[in-house]
């Protein structure tokens, strides 16, 4: 169904916005795919995986999940898929611009087309705002804990996302705390309540 409204919904750099959509999400799963590849070679013989490697990567694999999910959301309808999609794409130029400077920085400006996917956006009536990401259209792009919030769901939702988020965090940006508290977690094998 989403697919029959694709005329309706072209922006420019995309003919096929809904199928857009679908493909961005379909890379994500083949990206999360390679980070539990990844785990299981870590794990694939005794002694191999390193104490801060996996949470790292667990983390890593479950946003990735999450922004999948956040794409082929089946509870939303073809014109907010688009949007998240377009989303997706002005968070990727964003992140990309920064690491440019002076004439490359300016050239890619020019090229990327970001205003008239921002005005794609407006002529569809739809919020266009810019926010610590750069700009969204109708919804920002859902962050770490949001994209790893989007995993879970049930009882499972309601701590899990948030111990995953706080560990690997702690522990993705090499804090003291993630420091002692995966060598905790490793010692009792249980994150609800590690050893003191």
């Amino acid at each position: 169904a989403d697919v029959s409204l694709e005329s309706h919904l072209a922006h420019d750099g995309s003919e096929r916005p809904v199928m857009a959509a679908y493909s961005k999400a379909t890379l994500l799963m083949v990206m999360a795919e390679d980070h539990l590849d990844s785990l299981c070679r870590l794990f694939s013989e005794p002694g191999n995986a390193s104490m801060y490697t996996p949470p790292v990567v667990v983390r890593a694999l479950l946003e990735t999940l999450g922004r999948a999910h956040w794409l082929v959301d089946t509870r939303i309808e073809a014109k907010r898929r688009v949007a998240r999609s377009v989303t997706e794409t002005l968070n990727q130029g964003y992140w990309r611009r920064l690491t440019m400077s002076g004439d490359a920085r300016r050239e890619y400006d020019k090229a990327f087309g970001r205003e008239k996917l921002l005005d794609w956006g407006r002529s569809m009536g739809l919020k266009v705002e810019k926010s610590g990401e750069g700009w969204f259209i109708g919804e920002p792009r859902p962050g770490s804990k949001k994209a790893i919030d989007r995993v879970f769901s049930g009882a499972a939702r309601e701590d899990t996302p948030g111990n995953i988020f706080r560990h690997t965090s702690a522990v993705a940006h090499a804090s003291f705390d993630g420091i002692f508290l995966n060598m905790q977690i490793s010692a009792s094998g249980n994150m609800a309540e590690p050893t003191v």
